[in-house]
């Protein structure tokens, strides 16, 4: 007999694909065509392609032609990252710095790093103790030589919201191009480009209650660098993205956007209805905890906590079969390591090493805060009760 699943709470690292999502995906699996094919089976393929991309346009609030399928967050950040600094030194611009904040996804600040070896260089915006980017800081960094300002709407440790539309402000004030990491926060918070007035977005499927392997990127038509391609082939998604189209994850993908659309007000309620009674059952059970980060400006339902008199590693393995949640961290050869977004925030050693991301998900219930508190207030207290126990 298969052991029960563990209570998910890990929506940071993947959401599950909604069942609109995976009908639609096995669907489009159902009638093979290649999207670029030119017969009846290629149009239907390419109709999924094109219903999806309007899907995903509707989503962020941009023209469909402005959207280009990907597979999935990080190359979408590369592209438009070394793309666009790559399109912009070839246009002739002597704009070199590219400038993101501290608490980037690594598929952001690898990128931004690895062009110094083309004449680039990287400068990091620090954060505040509350996750939120320091504008100030921000504004200091700022200068003509300033290319790209690349800042995720949402972090993936926290689930703390960044001030995108000052952030957007500022850059245009400086003549700098402007990207936005929202792996995250796509179809769980509104996202707005015109509004904004940003360059590039980026998001995943697999973060949105749609399928992994999928993502897209929108690109400004007023933009005035396009990017230059990373990936060379056959000039599919208008040469920016070569590759025959995954059909049936974009279609995936396309509904998943369209029910996000739709459920985004009745899930944020229902996610702060189960954090609340998560945190009220933590507290009935006598488990000392703490919000690391924005309590105002976040995400429904994701939190970053510090749960006193463990460590958060050792906790997360101990409920491993019970209870599914991270830390963000890395552990190698018994050597607790601390987020970096927490060291960013600088959060203090003692409380970072007892801190675990949690986020619920569309489908998680009370029942789910129930057993989760009970399981990790079980947990803390075996640790507390263990001789010669030492927290590091």
């Amino acid at each position: 007999m298969d052991a029960p699943s563990p209570i998910y709470l890990d929506a940071f690292a993947t959401t599950p694909i909604a069942p609109e999502a995976l009908a639609a995906l096995t669907a489009q699996l159902q009638r093979p065509g290649n999207a670029h094919s030119p017969h009846a089976a290629g149009a239907w393929a390419a109709d999924a392609v094109e219903r999806a991309r309007r899907a995903v346009g509707r989503l962020v609030g941009a023209d469909p032609q402005e959207i280009i399928f990907t597979s999935g967050a990080t190359e979408a950040n590369n592209l438009a990252i070394l793309g666009l600094a790559r399109a912009a030194a070839a246009g002739g611009s002597p704009r070199r710095t590219i400038i993101t904040s501290s608490i980037e996804h690594p598929s952001v600040l690898e990128p931004a790093a690895a062009l110094a070896s083309e004449g680039f260089r990287h400068l990091e915006a620090p954060v505040g103790q509350d996750g939120r980017l320091d504008l100030r800081a921000l504004r200091a960094l700022l200068s003509e030589d300033a290319l790209l300002v690349a800042v995720m709407a949402a972090n993936n440790i926290t689930g703390v919201l960044q001030p995108i539309e000052e952030v957007a402000r500022l850059a245009r004030e400086a003549g700098a191009l402007v990207h936005v990491d929202a792996a995250q926060a796509a179809g769980k918070a509104p996202l707005d480009v015109y509004a904004w007035e940003v360059d590039s977005l980026s998001l995943s499927g697999h973060k949105l209650y749609g399928p992994p392997g999928v993502g897209a990127l929108f690109l400004a038509s007023t933009s005035p660098f396009a990017p230059l391609p990373i990936v060379h082939g056959g000039g599919q998604e208008r040469a920016f993205r070569s590759g025959t189209l995954p059909a049936a994850l974009i279609a995936g993908l396309g509904t998943a956007t369209e029910v996000a659309l739709q459920r985004m007000d009745e899930d944020a309620s229902r996610l702060r209805a189960l954090e609340a009674r998560f945190c009220d059952a933590l507290a009935t059970r006598q488990v000392r905890f703490q919000l690391n980060g924005s309590a105002e400006y976040r995400l429904p339902g994701a939190m970053n906590l510090a749960i006193f008199g463990v460590v958060a590693d050792h906790l997360v393995e101990i409920l491993s079969q019970r209870v599914a949640f991270s830390t963000g961290s890395a552990c190698a050869s018994g050597q607790i390591s601390i987020a970096p977004t927490l060291k960013a925030m600088s959060i203090p050693d003692t409380i970072a090493r007892s801190s675990v991301r949690i986020y619920f998900n569309r489908y998680s219930d009370d029942c789910d805060t129930e057993r989760a508190a009970e399981a990790i207030a079980d947990a803390v207290r075996e640790r507390a009760l263990a001789p010669g126990d030492v927290v590091q």
